[in-house]
């Protein structure tokens, strides 16, 4: 215990971790350190540095000149003055001020003032509260002298008067939250604030300017919840950024102003009560149906924008000024997704008087033209089609979206499709006419066709093989990692009569082409075969399957699900170490479509449901041999597809489309080289590694096209789906382990690979002998 009870002056080192009394004069020019507690009843004077880390009791008169700092709790019921550097993490906790002073407060903590003031700056004074500090006081949360300056980003608040009293001359920048009864209140003149955070008035007034002409400037991110009234004065008004002003503005007097600065955006309603308003920036005065009311003067610069909201219901923004309004410029039409008349009139600007006029007029909208006329009193905003007829196809950037444009045109201004489209903007008319082309149609035969390989695939394997699974050395390799068998009979027999099964599988992707959104399919599927040997060369047999696809648009908002049934021919037999294989397969396809046609301020859900069918011949030809103890097969391949599309007829509304029928016919040719070898380890255990690689090309239909009829117009018209690749790389890596003779297991990765689409599938084999 160290008890101070006479006058002394400290110019070395005190550092107290126990308990510290001063009852009388304590100065210090050294430093002083305190862990413990120290208990002042007299006077502390520090001209050095002071640290309290502990508990800090003050019920005297505490003045810092030097440098102080606080990570403990500092307990004051006297004063604590400080004109030099305060800096507080820890908690001051004040009957009455908290701290007063002409230095500079860093606060992270928190600083309560519980009767009166959480921090009162003098003179000159500094305070930076940051974004965790947290000052309050019964009275005013901070009140701040002549000159002074406040930083917050933190939280300010008070229980009585203010959050913050802004004198003289002084300055604060908020981008924290200041709130009181009154939020923020100026007291004196030629003050300024700069705002892009919170503030809040809980009797109703947010910002409380005085008779001063002061400064109040709104920034991106500020939000005001409460009026600002002016006191009567001069106040000015600053709109920065961008931002949303709910306020109302109520008691400026002459010479006060509101000035939108050139590249701010505000939205603003209510009434202002001004001495006038310029506009530099771009001002919304509410939401359609809504106002700002201005009662003072408006003036809109050669650089400002005065934007209005409008609806098809004939409701807008609207500007009234109940003094003079001054007009140059840009008048901005924003309006709202609908049906709109030909021609509707808006209200947007009443003035006691008039001059000037707007020096040009925009809008959003595709295909509605703004007219603007004049009166001594204000400004009619009239949009109408024009004098010319209306071109929906203008607004098109695509094949399919021209295409449905003219067709929509055509169904007249009585239809509802048609009316839904007027009221867009360009990128809302865009979305209109891909959401109504139907394109999934078209692009669903481009899938059917993709997907329609899998089949030949499995019966080509098959006769694969036989060719190569009974070889003698490493050219059996080649016919590993297909579809599992089960044999009747002896192999060396001609009358060897085999069953096979073969699972596949897969997810695809048809990326957009510009004119066509992507298309995403998967499909599962199987095909169970039987063959037998004819004669001494040929090796014939018959296929059946089943696949399931389901294909998505995700930009057309449309999906389908088809079941497919497949038979098939197959026949193969080698000559030397050439191999012939040959076959015919007819493919039936039930389809299930489902579109949602919604775009703004329109939405149809639509079904459908129609079948496919796929008929194609293939033909392979391959030459085997063994290089190095590889085998190999260069192989060529072509297949020739015709699908018939069945006609649909959607159930819906407005939307639904008549499908009609087609034909289409693609032609695939493919050139690779296969090879796989066998390694035998010492246990027994063989594993089979192998590889495909080849250039699939397609030529014929490869843009698959839809011809549609709108149900409710009777407008037809053509819309193309995604495109086949045209060229592409077939890529297949496998591994086989041949546990013992009687069990394998395998692993295949195979790959259709374009710059516009691509097509995986992992397959998994287990075979077990017995």
């Amino acid at each position: 215990v160290v008890s101070v009870d006479d006058d002394s002056v400290n110019n070395g080192q005190i550092h107290s971790n126990g308990l510290l009394i001063n009852t009388t004069t304590l100065t210090s020019n050294g430093a002083i350190a305190n862990a413990g507690t120290l208990s002042n009843s007299g006077s502390v004077i520090n001209n050095g540095s002071l640290s309290n880390t502990g508990s800090l009791a003050n019920t005297g008169m505490m003045t810092n000149s030097g440098g102080m700092t606080n990570t403990g709790t500092i307990s004051n019921s006297g004063i604590f003055s400080n004109a030099g550097t305060f800096n507080n993490t820890g908690d001051v906790l004040a009957s009455s001020i908290g701290v007063t002073g002409g230095g500079s407060v860093n606060n992270t903590g928190t600083i309560i003032g519980t009767d009166d003031t959480g921090v009162r700056l003098e003179a000159g004074g500094v305070l930076t509260n940051s974004s965790s500090g947290f000052i309050q006081g019964g009275i005013f949360g901070v009140q701040v002298a002549s000159g002074g300056t406040v930083v917050n980003a933190g939280t300010i608040l008070d229980d009585a008067i203010a959050g913050l009293a802004l004198g003289s001359q002084a300055s604060l920048t908020n981008s924290g939250v200041i709130g009181g009864v009154i939020g923020l209140q100026f007291t004196g003149q030629d003050a300024s604030a700069i705002n892009s955070g919170t503030i809040y008035g809980t009797g109703g007034i947010a910002v409380q300017f005085g008779s001063g002409a002061n400064a109040l400037t709104l920034t991106t991110g500020s939000v005001v919840n409460g009026d600002i009234d002016g006191g009567y004065g001069a106040g000015q008004i600053t709109l920065a950024g961008s931002g949303i002003l709910a306020s109302q503005l109520a008691n400026f007097g002459a010479g006060s102003r509101l000035s939108i600065v050139e590249k701010a955006v505000w939205r603003a309603s209510g009434t202002w009560t001004i001495g006038s308003v310029m506009n530099a920036g771009t001002l919304q005065p509410g939401a359609a149906g809504s106002a700002l009311q201005v009662k003072g003067d408006f003036i809109q610069t050669a650089g400002g924008t005065l934007q209005v909201a409008v609806n098809a219901a004939g409701e807008s923004s609207q500007l009234q000024v109940s003094g003079s309004a001054t007009l140059d410029g840009t008048l901005s039409v924003l309006a709202a997704n609908g049906t709109y008349n030909t021609s509707t009139a808006y209200s947007v600007i009443s003035s006691t008087s008039l001059t000037g006029e707007f020096s040009s007029v925009k809008t959003d909208l595709a295909f509605l033209t703004p007219q603007v006329t004049y009166n001594p009193n204000g400004v009619t905003l009239t949009l109408t089609t024009g004098r010319k007829p209306v071109d929906f196809s203008s607004a098109a950037s695509t094949t399919n979206e021209h295409n449905v444009a003219v067709a929509v045109q055509a169904g007249g201004e009585d239809t509802t499709l048609y009316q839904a489209v007027l009221g867009q903007s360009i990128e809302g008319a865009r979305s209109a006419f891909n959401m109504l082309s139907g394109e999934a149609y078209a692009s669903v035969t481009t899938a059917l066709l993709d997907d329609s390989r899998a089949v030949p695939k499995t019966m080509l394997n098959r006769l694969r093989q036989q060719t190569y699974g009974a070889a003698a050395g490493e050219s059996a390799a080649l016919g590993t990692g297909e579809a599992s068998t089960v044999t009747s009979g002896s192999e060396s027999t001609t009358s060897t009569v085999i069953t096979w099964a073969e699972a596949f599988g897969g997810r695809g992707k048809i990326r957009n082409d510009g004119n066509a959104a992507s298309l995403s399919h998967d499909r599962s599927g199987f095909m169970t075969g039987m063959d037998a040997r004819f004669g001494q060369d040929w090796r014939a047999g018959a296929a059946a399957g089943y696949t399931s696809s389901s294909l998505t648009l995700s930009e057309r908002t449309s999906f389908a699900d088809v079941d497919t049934y497949n038979l098939g021919l197959y026949a193969g037999r080698a000559f030397g170490r050439v191999t012939l294989r040959l076959g015919g397969a007819v493919s039936w396809s039930h389809v299930d479509m489902g579109r949602l046609v919604s775009f703004p301020s329109f939405e149809d859900a639509l079904i459908s449901q129609y079948d496919a069918r796929t008929a194609q011949m293939f033909g392979e030809m391959g030459y085997g041999f063994v290089w190095k103890g590889v085998a190999m097969e260069p192989f060529a391949g072509l297949s020739r597809v015709h699908q018939t599309r069945g006609a649909a007829q959607e159930q819906g509304g407005d939307a639904a489309l008549n499908v009609q029928s087609a034909t289409t016919d693609t032609t695939y040719s493919t050139l690779g080289l296969r090879s796989a070898s066998r390694w035998i380890f010492s246990n027994g255990v063989r594993l089979v590694p192998r590889m495909t690689l080849g250039w699939q090309h397609a030529f014929g239909d490869l843009n698959q096209a839809s011809y549609m009829t709108l149900t409710s117009t009777g407008n037809s018209f053509k819309v193309n789906g995604v495109l086949l690749a045209r060229d592409a790389g077939v890529v297949e890596l496998g591994l086989d382990w041949k546990v013992r003779d009687e069990i394998k297991v395998g692993l295949s990765y195979q790959g259709t690979l374009s710059k516009n689409a691509q097509d995986h599938a992992v397959t998994g084999v287990f075979s077990w002998v017995f």
